[in-house]
């Protein structure tokens, strides 16, 4: 059982670490304080 909880938990960190990590490379896509970026 014990082993179930620490999977779990597991499993959840790494969500959230996705989440977060996705939200800050949004946030930095949309930053209107950077100049735009020129895709050659």
């Amino acid at each position: 059982m014990a082993g179930s909880a620490i999977l779990g938990s597991v499993i959840l960190a790494m969500i959230e670490g996705v989440g977060l990590v996705t939200t800050r490379w949004m946030g930095a896509m949309m930053d209107p304080t950077q100049p735009p970026v020129r895709f050659h």
